[in-house]
């Protein structure tokens, strides 16, 4: 990764880095992946206008395969968000992986630069997993939380996560959020 893209990354938001930095070292050890995700995400956002604050939907060959996409509130900017919607998507990460690695792999990585988050799974089944987390009083990072929602496809791995700059996330947000995850929808297409 180059310094310029470090500092992209880097810009964002802590936990986005090392969650797309952890993600794109998994992808660069992939073999190719014979087919493109040609599924449709229905995205669950609240009543307040969101909008396309960021994205990059290649894998790391730069064959359009694998989603990152980050939405802010209208007004804000990638730079300076107060919430954050982000959608992720690694096509051939279900062959390679399970989801309680994957969980184990981003929680591992948070943990190791912010010791005292905290990390509460709250939800988990065969193939899909919920986990809720909150950074406070770490060093160079806001305090923040995050909701993320992980499914396995048979074509890879979607993430969603919505992420506020306050730790802890105010409850009557997070039944909200936990609710919206929960209603995205994946179609999955028969084309590969």
């Amino acid at each position: 990764m180059n310094l310029l893209t470090y500092n992209k990354f880097f810009s964002f938001s802590f936990l986005n880095f090392v969650i797309q930095g952890i993600s794109l070292l998994t992808l660069l050890f992939m073999c190719a992946v014979a087919f493109a995700s040609e599924d449709e995400v229905i995205l669950v956002f609240d009543n307040r206008e969101w909008e396309l604050g960021w994205s990059q939907n290649k894998d790391a060959s730069g064959n359009d395969k694998s989603v990152f996409e980050e939405y802010i509130l209208k007004g804000e900017n990638i730079d300076n968000w107060s919430e954050l919607v982000t959608i992720q998507f690694f096509p051939g990460l279900n062959k390679d992986t399970t989801l309680d690695v994957y969980e184990a792999v981003n929680k591992q990585g948070i943990i190791s630069v912010c010791p005292n988050t905290v990390w509460d799974s709250y939800e988990q089944q065969k193939d899909e997993r919920s986990w809720y987390f909150t950074i406070k009083n770490c060093q160079g990072q806001p305090d923040q939380s995050e909701l993320a929602r992980c499914i396995k496809t048979g074509k890879g791995i979607y993430v969603f996560h919505y992420a506020i700059k306050k730790a802890p996330m105010p409850e009557e947000l997070r039944q909200i959020w936990m609710k919206n995850l929960k209603a995205i929808k994946i179609s999955t297409s028969k084309a590969r």
